[in-house]
């Protein structure tokens, strides 16, 4: 069943799954223009559901090489808000990032400046 050129296919098509390198693998960003502009969108509603004063809330992007740094800035007596008790709801923010870029395997760093 596993004669010598089933055995040498299976070992070629191995050798050319290693050469290929991860794949959707972009941690320096480029290449996810709408779907940034969309989980910016839905990012601000959901800090914006937490402060006080909403249009104060400010989304910025800035790619790095380790990932995409999302800074999001808040009036001052808003950012004990957005971090909430023992930071829960910043953690949970950048848990809905994680799983965000989780299938592309994108890293997301989060910011909070007031």
């Amino acid at each position: 069943m596993y004669g010598g050129r089933d055995r040498d296919n299976r070992d070629r098509e191995h050798r050319d799954f290693r050469d290929r390198g991860p794949r959707d693998r972009d941690h320096g960003g480029g290449g996810y223009g709408n779907r940034d502009a969309q989980l910016f969108e839905y990012l601000a509603q959901i800090v914006k559901q937490f402060v006080d004063k909403p249009d104060d809330v400010q989304i910025t992007e800035q790619h790095t090489p380790m990932g995409l740094l999302i800074q999001i800035k808040v009036d001052a007596e808003d950012v004990g808000k957005v971090i909430g008790k023992e930071g829960r709801i910043i953690n949970a923010i950048r848990q809905i990032l994680k799983a965000a870029g989780g299938k592309t395997t994108r890293r997301f760093k989060i910011d909070l400046v007031s």
